[in-house]
């Protein structure tokens, strides 16, 4: 390969580490969050028998963004859920290319999606708002964009690396 398509490859492969390391704070910010939403609602409901109308919400606003961008970080690692019993047992080359091709349309599609849910957020969600929270739906639906796009950004880098891997062992 070129020098200058071996440091290209080299610097996605950091801003991918680099978004999966931030992203991981970010979850791990979040699930505290939701922890102490929680916390607080059985404390609230039970203890003081006056409930927060506003935490069953805002706690799930925060489990959806969670899951968005912990999706992302699955993928990274590949550590996400796959049926890949018969893959597996394939030989390696035949194995990495037949991932090569099923990421490659989750590129294709995440693109898709990234697209249409950020038309989404700015025509429709601004005009809603939250029920309890009495926040713009948009703050909480900017999620579906942001998150898609991290799935998108990772899930091309499974694709070089498949690409790599398959151009290294390549028989002469």
């Amino acid at each position: 390969m070129k020098e200058s398509h071996l440091k290209f490859l080299e610097g996605y492969s950091r801003l991918s580490a680099s978004l999966a390391k931030g992203c991981s704070a970010v979850c791990y910010f979040l699930l505290v969050v939701v922890t102490l939403i929680a916390g607080m609602a059985i404390f609230t409901r039970y203890v003081l028998n006056d409930a927060l109308t506003w935490t069953e919400e805002l706690a799930r606003y925060c489990l959806i963004w969670v899951t968005l961008i912990g999706s992302s970080v699955a993928i990274r690692f590949r550590e996400h859920i796959s049926l890949d019993m018969i893959v597996r047992r394939l030989p390696k080359r035949l194995s990495t290319t037949i991932e090569l091709v099923m990421f490659s349309l989750i590129v294709v599609i995440m693109a898709i999606i990234v697209k249409s849910s950020w038309t989404m957020v700015f025509t429709q969600a601004t005009m809603r708002f939250s029920p309890t929270l009495n926040i713009s739906m948009a703050w909480v639906q900017i999620i579906l964009p942001i998150g898609f796009f991290l799935i998108l950004i990772q899930s091309l880098h499974v694709v070089i690396e498949d690409i790599q891997e398959l151009l290294e062992h390549q028989t002469p």
